[in-house]
């Protein structure tokens, strides 16, 4: 994955996200490249580009999974480094293309986060949370009789779970047929935006919700979205 341009629409505002001549090489393979980037709070980025092209792996540096090999990311103008990485993956939430689900029920896993830091995510919040990715009624279902789709939209739930600042969705709908994905995504447009008000009031066509970077196979995303090409 290559940079191509520099994306900087608002030089006088920290960026929500910010990546500056950020890399990953491992051996002699390159995975990602020097690639500069920012995103604001309150839009929406799509990576777009063939399989193998870098997108996930530059996901997984975005969220610190993985750690560079060169560059810096920045999340507030701050050094993401700075937070330990439980506290950065809870505000930079990342759903990946394969819904990773741990054994129990639904609703075990979508209250798994707060669980974790101590808290209780009541049952109304589960139940919502489940309504606005199409699965009513699903709370006390076990994981393993799932399907594939539904299994990844308990994956988006459980991040959403955390109230995330920064939501990196590594192609979340692959495994969900055509109609069920286009509704997938209205949900996720009906979030909280944690933009402030003048914020959202000079960007009226920003969508409301946690900012969102996005990959997806394609370049059906260029229409609705800023994207960051790559070959």
């Amino acid at each position: 994955m290559e940079n191509r341009d520099q994306v900087n629409d608002s030089p006088s505002r920290a960026a929500a996200l910010e990546s500056e001549h950020l890399s990953r090489v491992v051996g002699e393979k390159v995975l990602v490249n020097e690639i500069s980037v920012q995103v604001q709070v309150g839009e929406v980025l799509a990576v777009v580009g063939p399989s193998g092209s870098g997108k996930t792996s530059f996901l997984r540096l975005l969220n610190r999974l993985d750690e560079p090999t060169g560059g810096i990311v920045r999340f507030n103008g701050r050094d993401y480094r700075e937070l330990a990485p439980p506290e950065l993956r809870r505000r930079i939430g990342m759903v990946m293309q394969a819904a990773f689900l741990f054994p129990g029920t639904v609703a075990d896993n979508v209250a798994y986060g707060p669980r974790q830091r101590g808290q209780t995510l009541a049952a109304e919040q589960v139940a919502m949370l489940l309504q606005r990715v199409g699965l009513p009624g699903y709370q006390q279902r076990d994981v393993s009789n799932l399907s594939g789709g539904e299994a990844q939209r308990v994956s988006i739930a459980r991040t959403l779970a955390n109230d995330p600042e920064i939501l990196l969705l590594d192609e979340p709908t692959s495994a969900l047929d055509e109609d069920s994905a286009r509704k997938g995504r209205g949900p996720r447009a009906g979030y909280h935006s944690r933009a402030p008000d003048d914020l959202r009031d000079r960007h009226p066509q920003r969508r409301p919700g946690p900012t969102r970077c996005a990959s997806r196979n394609g370049p059906e995303s260029r229409q609705a979205c800023r994207h960051w090409s790559h070959e």
